[in-house]
């Protein structure tokens, strides 16, 4: 309806963007590319900062990165990105506040026009606690990522160590992952009746992410497993350098217990 036409890149076994199909997407007529640094319910990391110089020798597009799934957790080098968004939500910043960084050069059109007083770039009052809880998080995350990564990374592979004991579970998570995100698929399970038994008990954990489409299954794991299966009963678990080793213990013991009762039922 506005006169852009939208293609979707291919990505790798590995479910990186495949660079090859990138090039060859981009044409005379190309403005803009977006891609998420880390995916939102697989982790992938994308090679950002590769896609960037890779852009570079296109005079005339625009690169934008979205980097919420990664703001504070691992580091990104920004310096050939023209435009970065992210969202205070992930940070344990409050909901409803994010921010673009952009580079200098380049102008914005707002979304919101009105009054200039504050801000070229959004009519309106802004909302100084929201930006005040997203100032409060990047300042306690951003000093500590190095050793918050390194104590996640453990995390993610001790639970993946327990949770390979159980040949029903598959994980779909690869090594591209961020390790603050380990999803996994039940065989022959119902993923929602999982996530709610969990639930009961306080665990909490998701089975697609909010801003995902509403499917029956997972296309990001269909991408990367090409099981339909798998991407019909997977569940995301989310670590963080908050997380302790006792709520994994106490994460597993639930699980296998819901999974017992589940097998006694059927």
């Amino acid at each position: 309806k506005k006169g852009f036409k939208i293609d979707f890149v291919n990505l790798d076994k590995n479910g990186q963007v495949d660079l090859e199909h990138l090039k060859q997407l981009i044409n005379p007529n190309t403005t803009l590319v977006t891609i998420a640094a880390v995916d939102s319910e697989i982790g992938i990391r994308q090679p950002i900062e590769k896609i960037a110089k890779l852009l570079k020798s296109y005079e005339n597009v625009i690169f934008h990165t979205d980097i919420t799934q990664c703001l504070g957790k691992d580091i990104i080098d920004l310096t050939n990105i023209d435009f970065a968004s992210a969202s205070g939500h992930k940070i344990y910043g409050f909901k409803g506040v994010g921010f673009i960084l952009k580079r200098e050069n380049l102008k914005i059109i707002p979304l919101i026009h009105g009054g200039k007083s504050t801000t070229i770039y959004r009519g309106g009052t802004p909302a100084t606690e929201l930006i005040a809880s997203l100032n409060t998080s990047l300042n306690i995350l951003v000093p500590n990522i190095k050793n918050n990564y390194n104590y996640v990374q453990k995390l993610n592979a001790y639970l993946k160590q327990l949770l390979k004991n159980n040949n029903n579970i598959k994980i779909n998570s690869t090594n591209k992952s961020l390790p603050h995100i380990v999803n996994i698929s039940i065989l022959n399970t119902d993923p929602l009746v999982i996530q709610k038994k969990l639930a009961d008990s306080n665990i909490l954990i998701s089975t697609q992410t909010a801003c995902s489409l509403n499917s029956n299954m997972s296309l990001a794991v269909l991408t990367i497993t090409d099981d339909i299966k798998r991407a019909e009963t997977s569940l995301r678990i989310s670590l963080s350098y908050l997380t302790t080793r006792k709520e994994i213990k106490i994460f597993i013991k639930k699980l296998n217990f819901i999974l017992g009762e589940l097998n006694e039922s059927n």
